[in-house]
């Protein structure tokens, strides 16, 4: 009958930054993101890999003790942010994403921008048409205004 369509290849754009993730280089994966949306600002696959890469850079730090010090210290941002990468790693966006629409609630000035930014990179790690992006993205314009 027929031979089997080839997989489609790969952007050789990104290969780069995917080899350095692959290593294990965050940053550098990271680095060359950047780069890439230097050249080319939209670019979707570019801005969901660099929030993926800074993930998985900040989750090498993570010791699986984030949730329980962030319900310990619910004013302490960077418990939170860190209890938040540690719900997207293990799969549970809603949940991330719900603790920091609250701690936006909850915070004004540095402390508040620093969480809007990270929600927005942790909604790129999901893209922007995810049902729960989506969702989460209507209430943190509520929780802004």
């Amino acid at each position: 009958p027929g031979t089997p369509a080839p997989e489609q290849a790969a952007d050789p754009r990104f290969e780069q930054a995917y080899a350095a993730m692959e290593k294990g280089d965050f940053e550098g994966a990271r680095t060359e993101f950047d780069r890439l949306l230097k050249e080319t600002p939209n670019d979707t696959e570019a801005q969901v890999g660099r929030a993926q890469a800074g993930l998985l850079a900040r989750s090498a730090q993570l010791d699986g003790s984030e949730g329980v010090r962030a319900a310990a210290e619910p004013g302490n941002i960077a418990a939170q942010l860190a209890a938040a990468d540690a719900q997207i790693i293990g799969g549970d966006a809603e949940a991330a994403f719900s603790r920091l629409v609250e701690v936006v609630r909850t915070t004004t000035g540095d402390e508040r921008e620093q969480v809007r930014l990270r929600l927005l990179e942790l909604f790129e790690t999901l893209g922007g048409s995810d049902p729960a992006v989506l969702k989460y993205r209507r209430k943190l314009a509520t929780a802004l205004f």
